[in-house]
């Protein structure tokens, strides 16, 4: 009896492999594909649920739609990205936009800006 259980786990961690691929996929459209991986692999359509539901894309202060990483304008209602939101994914605490895009008013603003001014500032990571 015990025999059977064992020839089932490699059956098993292949349905949580390709679980997993789906969840990833469904995640990498949030921008969350590893998280979405690892719940398609736990929990299977339940996790592809959560993975579709959890979200980290960029949102538009102003009107609250998603819009690419790096966009320095909304595509949904054309106002103006903060820095902050612009490189989510590279946020430093130390950094004030205010600051920074006071000094910047052509929104010509990249990450590379932004880290010239940590070095003149002589702010580190």
């Amino acid at each position: 009896m015990d025999t059977d259980f064992i020839d089932y786990i490699p059956q098993i961690f292949f349905g949580m492999f390709i679980s997993g691929i789906i969840g990833a996929v469904i995640g990498s459209t949030r921008n969350n594909a590893a998280s979405g991986f690892f719940l398609g692999a736990l929990l299977g359509p339940i996790g592809w649920l959560l993975a579709f539901v959890v979200d980290r894309r960029p949102v538009c202060p102003a009107c609250k739609g998603h819009v690419p990483e790096g966009a320095a304008k909304c595509m949904h209602c054309a106002s103006d990205i903060p820095v902050r939101i612009r490189h989510s994914q590279n946020y430093n605490s130390n950094f004030n936009p205010t600051i920074f895009e006071s000094r910047h008013s052509d929104n010509s603003n990249t990450l590379e800006d932004y880290k010239r001014w940590k070095q003149d500032k002589g702010i580190e990571s």
